[in-house]
């Protein structure tokens, strides 16, 4: 009976050591609630496809074709959204139900992003080898044909002239000299002769697939492809845009011509050195002639050629719209005079 008391004793004691006392757990647990909104860029337009996220977790949406989300977070949490070549924006839900965010062009990030196919990439991404050129870079070169524009801008790319002729357009280019390339404008492959004939004013920029990042459009474009961007409408007020120039044209250097007594006098050196024997082609009495003015001598050159040639171009644009329709519409005047003076 003396071991059974304190036995209990001990059984008492122990149940007093492990008391427990118990807390409700939403005391200390972040309330979640469910955040909704819409991601628009700096003109109005929805962001499909941004990247929505809970800072700091694995919890993440991204928007749909109205730029709209809705992701559970907790009410004190840090959204953070994210979309290539804009800026990335960071906003506290503090217990908000709708959290509208508005994302801005982030122009560094928008100057590595190169045409590829039937998309865009960032440049630094790439392994193939595509070049670009911008359409406000390429009319700082005043010509009547946006293919003679990339001369000496895109490495790898020949242009050559075959004719100065006013409106025939008879250039050629090639990539790495591989054949003409395909040329695609917004999408569409076109011929060369309507790449030639393209207003300048309104390319928005030039890249120039030179190998496998080229592939997507099959074996047509095996020597490259060159893929022209047009402008197009912006959401907001109308524009009006006006661009005017007039060129002077002329000859870099002309073939300077030998007078008569030159060139007689050439004639007789090559007669006489002939090796079947040597004669004269003219006498003293030709040279006379020129002499005495009997004969008179002609300056081809300025008789047939002009000094100068004029060239005037106007270009005159109107663009803008709203969040559902936006329109460019453009219209030029090019006129190119001859270097002949028969016109």
């Amino acid at each position: 009976m003396k071991n059974l008391g304190k036995l209990q004793c001990n059984l008492s004691y122990l149940a007093l050591a492990f008391l427990l006392v118990l807390i409700p757990v939403d005391m200390f647990a972040q309330k979640t609630i469910s955040v909704s909104g819409v991601v628009i860029d700096e003109n109005n337009d929805p962001i499909i496809g941004a990247a929505v996220q809970v800072k700091n977790t694995d919890t993440g949406v991204i928007t749909d074709i109205d730029g709209r989300y809705i992701i559970n977070a907790a009410d004190d949490a840090i959204l953070c959204f994210s979309y290539v070549g804009l800026k990335s924006v960071e906003e506290k839900v503090n217990g908000r139900t709708t959290v509208n965010v508005t994302m801005m062009t982030d122009a560094k990030m928008i100057d590595e992003v190169v045409v590829v196919g039937y998309g865009t990439q960032r440049r630094g991404s790439l392994t193939g080898a595509v070049s670009g050129v911008k359409g406000q870079d390429l009319i700082k070169t005043k010509s009547e044909n946006p293919q003679n524009m990339l001369t000496g801008r895109i490495p790898g790319l020949r242009v050559w002239q075959k004719s100065s002729e006013p409106g025939t357009y008879s250039n050629s280019f090639d990539v790495r000299g591989m054949g003409s390339p395909l040329v695609v404008i917004d999408g569409i492959p076109r011929s060369v002769e309507e790449f030639q004939r393209l207003n300048a004013t309104d390319i928005e920029d030039i890249s120039v697939l030179k190998d496998a990042s080229a592939a997507i459009y099959g074996v047509r474009a095996a020597n490259g492809v060159v893929l022209v961007t047009t402008k197009k409408g912006n959401s907001g007020k109308t524009e009006v845009t006006y661009n005017g120039s007039y060129t002077v044209q002329q000859p870099s250097r002309m073939p300077k011509l030998a007078d008569p007594y030159e060139t007689m006098t050439l004639y007789n050196e090559m007669a006489m050195n002939n090796i079947n024997g040597g004669n004269w082609v003219y006498n003293e009495d030709d040279f006379e002639a020129f002499r005495n003015g009997s004969r008179r001598t002609t300056d081809w050159n300025d008789l047939i050629i002009a000094k100068t040639a004029p060239q005037t171009q106007h270009d005159i644009s109107i663009s803008g719209g709203n969040d559902k329709t936006k329109y460019y519409i453009s219209m030029g005047y090019f006129y190119q005079e001859g270097i002949f003076k028969s016109g």
